[in-house]
């Protein structure tokens, strides 16, 4: 036997054991699948993909809702010849988001949306890394660093939006959008700009309805065939305006690139000392990513907050009476101390991320094998559970969980709800880190909006509805009117 004849026996066999061992591997993926229990029959190598190739928009979050509403608490999809797993239960979803084996974020949600190397899509290692570094932006000394720039920011919003008072309804989104970028900007990027009703965030709405078209057309997954689209140019003509917001930013602070300890250590010096070792790359996705995410979750929010007041009015004035309580006996300050003890305000806000929770589900890649019940997780699954179901449970929030009660969240309701029934900042390792940083921002802005105004609206709780794009939002917009509030000494 000659040398050609041997290399060529051993490349046939090596082909035939790859070839086995992926056969074997995908067998053994089948059958730990096929134990999952699936709700019902779906087409092979398509599963629920044609669920979605005929509807539109407004319908992707009730057609994900249904799928929740008919599953267990832990059951089996096909989205082509990917394996979805729905987490359907607290209990599953905090063994899923505290699990070594499922910290890995799929892009699947977000990749049209946020930059690739952003905190919110990378993974491992790099994922540890900038959490690590970025985590001392949100430290409780930089907290307290930050308040007098929130404050600063809504008390100079409320004087313009006087320009509103007995107006017609109007859209407060875009106005609340503007403050939450300008005081994220000024306190963690070191940049001041006016974005009060700016053009930006239409540019953010437009790719918003980009990731959408591109999550449920997966053939777009493939980023050679993606870019030949009219869709491509579309979402980056709409992503340019981030983009070159962030590169104002580095532009704006490049004396920070340095590698001594800095006394701020807020995001961006983070980001340029040269200590911590971020590429120009890094530090442009990080810039996007917290631009992106920070204002806008934030604003929904918070736009969701004042919209729940003007209908309900009876809360409204229970959260103006403690404010007048609170910060009056504080001098008319507002410090960390002051928003702590905004107790019901809280409750107000946790109630409005419950029923309408920003982001309206999460995923997360298994890095390998895992138990969850009695099942064997198969590396490779993608687990999903959707937090606007969750969140509306009956089973866990009681056959009024449609309404709006801010009192489910005193210290004594919440002892019988499992802690895991309420993650608007999602949970485990990759829970959010500006979850305190955007409740005391939404406690400054509501404190100085309320003592300056009354707020009503035309709409009605019942008939209000979400869509998702990919966040979700009210359909209706958050239109409210405002009128000087009389203040009684």
């Amino acid at each position: 036997m000659n040398l050609t004849e041997i290399l060529l026996v051993f490349l046939i066999s090596t082909l035939i054991a790859y070839s086995l061992k992926y056969l074997w591997s995908w067998w053994k993926f089948l059958v730990l699948a096929s134990k999952i229990p699936s709700v019902k029959f779906e087409i092979p190598l398509i599963g629920i993909l044609i669920d979605f190739l005929f509807i539109k928009f407004e319908d992707y979050l009730p057609l994900i809702v249904n799928f929740f509403e008919e599953s267990p608490s832990i059951s089996r999809k096909w989205m082509g010849s990917k394996l979805i797993v729905l987490v359907n239960s607290p209990e599953n979803v905090q063994v899923v988001l505290n699990s070594p084996h499922c910290n890995k974020r799929p892009p699947i949600f977000y990749e049209a949306y946020l930059a690739t190397e952003g905190l919110v899509l990378i993974n491992g290692q790099k994922w540890e890394h900038h959490r690590k570094i970025l985590k001392n932006s949100f430290s409780s000394q930089m907290l307290q660093n930050i308040i007098p720039i929130f404050d600063e920011r809504s008390s100079h919003y409320i004087k313009r939006l006087n320009e509103k008072v007995d107006c017609d309804d109007f859209d407060i989104y875009q106005i609340v959008a503007g403050c939450t970028l300008e005081s994220l900007l000024q306190g963690n990027l070191n940049m001041t700009r006016d974005f009060y009703e700016n053009e930006y965030f239409d540019d953010v709405e437009k790719l918003k309805h980009c990731t959408m078209e591109r999550m449920f057309q997966p053939w777009l997954g493939y980023e050679k065939l993606y870019k030949m689209t009219k869709l491509y140019k579309k979402c980056h003509q709409a992503y340019a305006s981030t983009v070159a917001l962030a590169d104002e930013v580095v532009n704006a602070n490049h004396h920070l690139r340095i590698a001594d300890e800095l006394k701020n250590r807020n995001v961006i010096s983070q980001l340029l000392n040269v200590r911590n070792n971020f590429t120009d790359n890094e530090i442009k996705d990080e810039l996007i990513t917290f631009i992106i995410v920070a204002h806008e979750t934030t604003a929904l929010t918070l736009s969701g907050v004042i919209l729940m007041l003007a209908i309900h009015k009876d809360v409204q004035e229970k959260v103006f009476s403690e404010i007048r309580e609170v910060v009056n006996s504080n001098e008319g300050m507002i410090d960390i101390e002051t928003l702590h003890k905004l107790t019901y305000l809280e409750m107000v806000i946790k109630e409005t991320m419950r029923i309408f929770p920003v982001v309206p589900a999460f995923g997360r890649e298994a890095t390998d094998e895992f138990k969850l019940e009695d099942f064997v997780i198969p590396k490779g699954t993608l687990l999903i559970s959707s937090i606007f179901s969750l969140h509306r449970n009956t089973k866990y929030w009681g056959e009024d969980a449609h309404l709006f009660k801010p009192e489910r969240f005193r210290t004594e309701n919440l002892k019988k709800i499992h802690p895991y029934a309420f993650i608007p900042f999602t949970g485990g390792r990759r829970i959010c880190l500006g979850w305190k940083y955007t409740m005391l921002f939404k406690k400054a802005f509501l404190i100085h909006f309320l003592r300056a105004f009354e707020v009503n609206t035309k709409l009605k709780f019942n008939e209000l509805k979400v869509n998702m794009t990919p966040t979700v939002a009210i359909e209706q917009n958050y239109m409210i009117s405002i009128k000087k509030r009389q203040l009684v000494k």
